[in-house]
């Protein structure tokens, strides 16, 4: 990432689990010349470039060369020379530095473009608010034992979203740990045994995590099978975190108390970059921790409106729009989309419904957009919904996410065209085109007709009081059997 900034080039990260067809997008819509790929990835990297013509010259493996593709250290033979140092303020203002792809309510992935201002501005917001800077501003004479940070969530997005993508890996640990030299152990590839055991053999004390792990940490007999005493921090995202699975969180890393862990939640979203509000870590309010996502980051403004687009003044809910130096230039090749989530006079539409206490914490109680979260990923129903629809045998669909254990998973309801459509036939045509993350893991469910309005959208809502239905009936079964 910064070879690639200081060349005077633009970066962006690609998903390392899409499919072929996903990533000839990113790359044809980035316009992308160079592409930096691991053994791994190599074989769908060299399939999508061949659709937009990439040749194999501009392809390099991060793990050195292997047959006639190059590794990186053959760019070092070429003549260095230093970069052109951006020294104005239009300039780092203006200039592009990042494009962080994020499902978008359209189907395809969106870029967003983070500014070089961007991405400095936010990261002296975010070291603002991290405890031994807190505690420094108190008492500039204090000495902390360095952390050890844990990156496992992934480093192509902005945390790569604290509750809208996950946009940390990037920010917070390319970035800020790089920024303040802070030891980060990186996980290649992601399986729970393999983060216990690096928590155990790093003695990693600072723990990102996003709720699906949490679950684990709580559920998971291999919790007890390591040493996890190091963890100190844990700072949870890319979903609202239940505040049982927080305290269970809490239970399995401190069980006696005597650390006095906490599990913070934080919230953002691409389009601020990353983090738009954060808590500072050295103190801790039970009431507003447990449940709120923290206040305002450094440096942002915040306005809640209702839906005529006026400020609302009491703690009614209402959608969240921000302002900040790290707001988003804008989003690639997409005017029309910039200009609906940019309003004439700066403000960002966030789509997210949330409350504000008298102290500012921020509670997210609602999503107006229909994103589904999935371990950390977003999933656009819509993408979905049309990968759906080109199965012959289908006669129309919608897709939904549906809670279970701490998170949310898709779920497809179909009306089928052929009376062969199978739960199983479904399931896998959108395994077969679509990343792991993307599949119908919430079930198949078949359907007469699609709720829908007059004009003819989707009517989410009444699938999603469908599955509360299905909830309370299965929760009365399990009474039932108790008798």
């Amino acid at each position: 990432m910064f070879g690639t900034i200081c060349a005077g080039a633009i970066f962006t990260g690609s998903n390392p689990t899409y499919t072929e067809y996903e990533l000839a997008h990113q790359l044809k819509d980035s316009g992308a010349r160079v592409v930096f790929a691991s053994a791994t990835t190599l074989p769908v990297v060299l399939a999508a470039a061949s659709r937009l013509h990439i040749t194999k010259q501009s392809i390099f493996l991060l793990d050195g060369p292997k047959g006639d593709i190059r590794g990186v250290k053959d760019l070092l033979r070429n003549a260095g020379q230093d970069w052109r140092r951006l020294t104005t303020l239009p300039e780092v203002s203006s200039r592009t530095a990042l494009l962080l792809y994020s499902s978008g309510t359209t189907g395809l992935s969106k870029a967003c473009e983070i500014t070089h201002y961007n991405a400095v501005s936010h990261s002296v917001s975010t070291i603002y608010t991290l405890d031994q800077v807190c505690a420094v501003r108190k008492n500039p004479h204090l000495e902390f034992p360095e952390p050890v940070y844990l990156a496992f969530l992934p480093l192509f997005h902005a945390s790569s979203r604290m509750t809208h993508d996950v946009t940390v890996g990037l920010t917070i640990f390319s970035i800020n740990c790089s920024r303040m030299g802070r030891k980060t152990y990186v996980v290649e590839h992601f399986t729970f045994p393999t983060i216990l055991e690096a928590i155990q053999k790093y003695r990693i004390s600072f723990l990102l995590m996003a709720p699906p792990i949490g679950v684990l940490l709580v559920k998971s007999p291999l919790t007890k099978k390591y040493d996890l005493s190091s963890v100190q921090k844990v700072l949870s995202g890319a979903a609202p975190l239940g505040a049982d699975v927080a305290l269970g969180v809490e239970k399995v890393l401190d069980p006696d108390g005597s650390k006095h862990l906490k599990v913070y939640q934080g919230w953002g979203l691409s389009e601020m970059t990353c983090a738009a509000a954060i808590w500072d870590y050295d103190e801790w309010d039970e009431e507003g921790r447990r449940l709120g996502c923290g206040q305002l980051a450094a440096g942002t403004e915040a306005m809640i409106v209702d839906d005529d687009d006026k400020e609302i003044t009491d703690d009614s809910p209402g959608e969240v729009w921000l302002k900040a130096p790290f707001r988003f230039k804008g989003y690639w090749k997409n005017e029309k989309a910039t200009r609906n989530t940019i309003t004439p006079d700066g403000w960002l539409r966030t789509g997210d419904i949330a409350t504000v206490d008298h102290r500012g914490v921020f509670y997210i109680v609602d999503r107006k957009k229909e994103l589904i979260k999935v371990k950390g990923f977003q999933v656009a129903p819509a993408e979905l919904e049309a990968a759906l629809l080109l199965n012959q045998d289908i006669a129309d669909a919608a897709v939904i996410g549906v809670p279970r254990d701490g998170g949310e998973y898709p779920r497809a309801y179909v009306v089928p065209a052929h009376p062969n459509v199978t739960v199983a036939s479904v399931e896998a045509w959108i395994a077969k085109r679509l990343a792991a993350y993307k599949r119908l893991t919430g079930g198949v469910e078949f359907l007469e007709a699609i709720p829908k309005s007059a004009s003819g959208k989707i009517l989410r809502k009444v699938l999603r009081e469908r599955v509360a239905q299905e909830s309370v009936a299965k929760a009365r079964l399990r009474e039932q059997a108790k008798l």
